[in-house]
This record gives structure tokens, C-alpha cells and sequence, in this order.
């Protein structure tokens, strides 16, 4: 996929507009670690994944990708999780632990709610343990 789409999927989905880049950061304290929970389920494919890079790329404490539906195929490595009675496990079975977790509105976390984007559907939660889903 060309820049020039990619500019183009952005604009035509509102990603970013209005909003400052840096708005994890400002809502989190230096050094905290942001895990990041793609569903796939509020937006697929570009339009969706491209609010979770443009997170990552203007907020430093954006951390590790999970994605529980449908990978991220463009520059951002995630790992393959799954929810079992609405706890969020990591491929080796062992709970995914997190200070704060980003996901997208339609993937609601068990947590307090610290800051959103409306413009690109996103949510960061404070957890300070294990992630479930709320139901």
C-alpha cells in the first residue's frame, strides 16, 4: 500500500483530526507502558490499525501490540492473544498483565477510562494488572 492511499484512507476516516497526536502521553506519566488491543472490531484494515500506529508514533509510552481478531499487516508487529471468560491470555496461557491498555470503543476494558479520541474511536484505560473485557 502506496503513502499516497494510506494519506488518503486517513483523511476520508477523520483519523487524527482534531485531536492532539500526543494524547497518551499527556494522560500517562514518563516510563509508563501502554499496551495496545487491537480488536478489529470498530474499524478493519487500514482504517482501524492506522489510529493504533499514529498512537505509537507520536506517544512514546505506546508499548506492545496484542491483537485478538485480525492481524496488523502494516509495520507494527503484534502478538495473537485470546479471551476466555473475558480475561485476555497470551499464547502461552499466562494472563496479559498492563499498567494501561489503548483500545478501540467497541472492545471496552475492565479498568478506569483516562483519556479518548472520538475522532479516531480509541480508549485508553487505566488496568494495573490483569486485562479482562467487560462484557
Amino acid at each position: 500500500m502506496s503513502a499516497a492511499t494510506v494519506n488518503k484512507s486517513v483523511v476520508a476516516a477523520g483519523v487524527g483530526h482534531g485531536v492532539e497526536r500526543s494524547w497518551i502521553d499527556s494522560a500517562t506519566q514518563s516510563g509508563d507502558e501502554v499496551a495496545v488491543l487491537w480488536s478489529g472490531f470498530e474499524r478493519r484494515g487500514s482504517n482501524g490499525w492506522y489510529a493504533i500506529w499514529e498512537s505509537e508514533f507520536f506517544n512514546r509510552n505506546v508499548g506492545r501490540v496484542y491483537d485478538l481478531r485480525e492481524p496488523i499487516n502494516y509495520r507494527l508487529p503484534a502478538a495473537k492473544v485470546a479471551v476466555r471468560d473475558r480475561m485476555v491470555y497470551l499464547r502461552t496461557g499466562a494472563p496479559l498483565h498492563a499498567s494501561y491498555v489503548l483500545t478501540d470503543v467497541k472492545t471496552p476494558v475492565v479498568g478506569a477510562q483516562v483519556a479518548t479520541n472520538g475522532d479516531a474511536g480509541m480508549v485508553l484505560y487505566r488496568v494495573d494488572g490483569p486485562v479482562r473485557l467487560r462484557r
